[in-house]
């Protein structure tokens, strides 16, 4: 007897992964569609630049479709995902911050005077926000992992509580209680006491936005795309 084919948004998470994982592009086309507009919320709160973010998420999507064999739905794919897009997200800037500390360190080689390259933080800025990184997060792995990702990012990241509930899967009032919890459980400093909010570091949007050669498939890249709009 033949299957009742029905129709992608019938399906759960767990079966389209199934589908998905067998390379079936339209599958994943469906998974990318269902997670578009979260995923693109996260990567704007962490680049503050909403092309910087779509870069990024396509980015997201083409690691997401190549990694997708080793996916072993131990957690919502979800999750998992937008795990990829906040590293990702994290990764560029980086390098934004790397770009600019290299821009100073090439005027300095000038006799020229050099003109101030923006108002975000100084490289002394940066390394006692990351000597203040590292303190936090020895502190961090001592908690449970219950406690400790609610913790990490939403005080080490900064990402908004909305954003948090959303990678975790769980409600903003969990993600609130959770956070509670681990900041009563060490005698942690408040990160905005110690770190330069991420709202204050350049905005990318001036600089290369290259993408890998490679792609995700064109009926997903479709898909997600004709989401962020």
């Amino acid at each position: 007897m033949t299957e009742t084919l029905r129709p992608w948004s019938e399906l759960d998470e767990s079966e389209l992964v199934t589908r998905a994982q067998q390379r079936d592009e339209a599958a994943f086309a469906e998974l990318m569609r269902r997670n578009t507009s979260p995923s693109l919320r996260l990567a704007i709160s962490v680049l503050k630049d909403r092309q910087e973010a779509e870069d990024q998420l396509q980015t997201s999507f083409l690691k997401a479709w190549t990694g997708l064999t080793n996916f072993q739905q131990e957690s919502k794919f979800s999750t998992w995902f937008r795990r990829i897009v906040l590293n990702q997200s994290l990764m560029r800037l980086r390098s934004v911050r790397r770009a600019k500390l290299q821009s100073l360190d090439d005027h300095a080689e000038d006799d020229r005077p050099m003109e101030p390259v923006s108002s975000g933080p100084s490289p002394e800025d940066d390394l006692r926000r990351n000597q203040m990184h590292a303190r936090l997060r020895a502190e961090i792995r001592k908690l449970p992992p219950l406690l400790r990702d609610v913790l990490e990012l939403r005080d080490l990241r900064e990402l908004p509580t909305e954003t948090v509930a959303e990678m975790l899967g769980i409600s903003e009032a969990a993600t609130k209680s959770r956070l509670a919890r681990a900041r009563g459980s060490k005698p942690l400093p408040p990160a905005g006491l110690l770190m330069t909010r991420a709202a204050s570091w350049p905005r990318p949007s001036a600089l290369d936005r290259s993408l890998p050669s490679g792609r995700p498939p064109t009926t997903a890249i479709a898909s997600a795309r004709s989401g962020m709009r």
